[in-house]
C-alpha cells in the first residue's frame, strides 16, 4: 500500500475481500486517457485494486505539466507537492498491471456487448526502449538539439529519458548522417519507423487529460514575444528546476527587479474566462519566496486583483511574502521596452492615484490554467458534455456508463487537489466495475 493516499488505502483494504477467490479471467481491464498527476494517480489505484490498466498520453513523456515544476523549498517546505509527482513516476513506471503508450491519442471509441472498442493512433517510438541504456550520446552528437531535435524528460523515471523529433533535425539540410543514430552503440535509435494503429477492449474510460496554460499571445498589451525578459509562470519553473536560480534570458544575468502579474488569462471578462485558475497565486508566492530566499537582494513587487488562500499552509507563506514583497493591487496596462533589456510597466498607483511608470529585469506572467482544445472531440466520442468554458462536466451519474474525469481536465485544481479527485474516480469506477462493494 506504500504509495497510495489515505483513500486509495482504505479502498484498497475493502477490495481484499472482494478480490478473495477472483480468478484472473475476471480481471478488469481500463483505459486512462492522459499520464499527468492524475492520469497516473487513477492507473496507480486501479492497478493496486488488481485491475488492467492501458495508460496512454500523447506526450513523449509522462508526468504532464507537473512534472516540469521546481521544488519551491527555502528553510522549509512550502507544500508545493511536486515531490509527489516523482513518488507517482516512481510507481508507475514499470509496474505489473500497467501497460504504458506515449505519444498515443485516443482517436475512436464505440461500444459492443458493454465493452469499449477504442482506437488508438500511435506515433512512431524512433529510440528502442528496450535497447537503450540512457548514455546520452545521441544528446551530445545532436547537431539540432537547440532547436529540439533531442527533448530531455522532465524527470529520470522516465525510460528513454531522450525523445527523438527529426522534424528539427539540422542533419540531413547540411548534407550529413543522422548522427543520433550513427552514434547509438547500442543501434537503439531508428529514425525510418512509422506511425501505428492500436486496437484494444476495455471496460471503462478514466479521462485525465488536464490542461493547456494560458498563451499570452492571446493578450495583445503583453507584446509577449517582443520582450526576452517576459516569462510565464511555467517558464520561470523550468528554469528554477534546470538551473536552481533566475537569470535573465536575453543575457545570463541574475535578477535584480522582478515584476509578477497575476491572473493572467484568468477571471478576465474580455476573455469570456470567468474562472480562476485556483493555483496563480500560490504559485506565484511560492517561487517568488524562493527566489528571495536563493537571491535575497533581488526586489519582488506583485501586482493582483486579490490573493486567493486556496491550498494547505497558504495563510503561513502568504505572511512571510508579506514581510518580503511589495504587493500592488493594480494590474499593469502597457509594457514597454527600457534601456538593457529592461521592460517598463505601466499601472495605476492606487495609493498615489496616479499612472506609474516603473522598469523591471524581469516580468513573470502567472498564467491560468485552460481547458483542452481536445475536449469537445473526446467528450462526443466518450458521451460526456463540456461547460461553457470548454472543462469537462463531471456528471455524478457518469460512472454508470463507465467513464468517468480526473484532474484539470473537469477545471483548475492543485497537484494536491488533482490527486484527490482522480483517487476518488478511481474509487468510483471500482464501483462500476464491481472490484468494489
Amino acid at each position: 500500500m506504500v504509495g497510495l493516499s489515505w483513500y486509495g488505502r482504505v479502498i484498497y483494504l475493502l477490495s481484499k475481500v472482494r478480490l478473495a477467490g477472483r480468478c484472473m479471467s475476471e480481471a478488469k481491464k481500463v483505459l486512462v486517457v492522459g499520464g499527468g498527476i492524475a492520469g497516473l494517480t487513477a492507473a496507480w489505484e486501479l492497478a493496486n485494486l488488481q485491475v488492467e490498466v492501458l495508460l496512454i498520453d500523447q506526450a513523449p513523456f509522462l508526468g504532464g505539466h507537473a512534472a516540469q515544476f521546481a521544488c519551491k523549498a527555502i528553510d522549509r517546505c512550502l507544500k508545493c507537492n511536486t515531490c509527489l509527482v516523482e513518488q507517482r513516476l516512481r510507481e508507475v513506471v514499470g509496474a505489473p498491471g500497467i501497460d504504458v503508450r506515449l505519444q498515443t491519442r485516443l482517436t475512436g471509441v464505440t461500444r459492443q456487448n458493454g465493452r469499449f472498442q477504442v482506437l488508438l493512433s500511435q506515433g512512431p517510438h524512433y529510440i528502442d526502449a528496450n535497447r537503450c541504456t540512457d548514455c546520452g550520446i545521441c544528446y551530445e552528437r545532436c547537431l539540432g538539439k537547440a532547436e529540439g531535435a533531442i527533448r530531455l524528460a522532465p524527470s529520470h523515471k522516465n525510460h528513454p529519458f531522450y525523445f527523438i523529433n527529426p522534424e528539427q533535425c539540422l542533419c540531413d539540410g547540411l548534407g550529413k548522417a543522422r548522427q543520433c543514430q550513427s552514434a547509438c552503440p547500442e543501434g537503439a535509435i531508428d529514425l525510418d519507423r512509422q506511425d501505428s494503429e492500436i486496437t484494444a477492449a476495455v471496460d471503462a474510460v478514466v479521462l485525465a487529460t488536464g490542461y493547456v496554460p494560458f498563451d499570452p499571445r492571446q493578450k495583445p498589451q503583453f507584446n509577449f514575444d517582443a520582450y526576452p525578459n517576459m516569462l510565464t509562470g511555467q517558464e520561470l519553473e523550468r528554469q528554477l528546476r534546470d538551473q536552481g536560480r533566475v537569470l535573465r534570458p536575453s543575457d545570463g544575468q541574475p535578477v535584480q527587479k522582478v515584476a509578477f502579474v497575476q491572473c493572467v488569462g484568468s477571471r478576465d471578462l474580455s476573455l469570456n474566462h470567468t474562472f480562476c485558475s485556483r493555483v496563480c497565486c500560490g504559485y506565484a508566492l511560492r517561487l517568488g519566496l524562493r527566489l528571495s530566499h536563493a537571491q535575497p537582494d533581488t526586489k519582488i513587487s506583485v501586482f493582483y486583483m486579490d490573493i486567493q488562500n486556496f491550498g494547505k499552509d497558504f495563510d503561513r507563506y502568504l505572511r512571510a511574502a508579506n514581510s518580503r514583497f511589495r504587493f500592488i493591487r493594480s494590474l499593469p496596462g502597457d509594457y514597454f521596452p527600457a534601456p538593457e533589456d529592461r521592460i517598463a510597466v505601466h499601472y495605476f498607483e492606487p495609493q498615489q492615484r496616479t499612472v506609474v511608470s516603473e522598469t523591471f529585469d524581469l516580468v513573470v506572467l502567472s498564467v491560468g490554467i485552460m481547458p483542452r482544445p481536445e475536449n469537445q472531440v473526446l467528450c462526443q466520442m466518450l458521451g460526456l458534455e463540456v461547460n461553457e468554458h470548454g472543462f469537462v462536466i463531471n456528471d455524478p451519474a457518469a460512472d454508470a456508463t463507465g467513464v468517468v474525469v480526473a484532474g484539470t481536465v473537469e477545471g483548475p485544481r492543485d497537484i494536491a487537489e488533482s490527486i484527490t479527485h482522480a483517487s476518488r474516480a478511481a474509487a468510483q469506477l471500482a464501483r462500476h466495475l464491481g472490484v468494489l462493494p
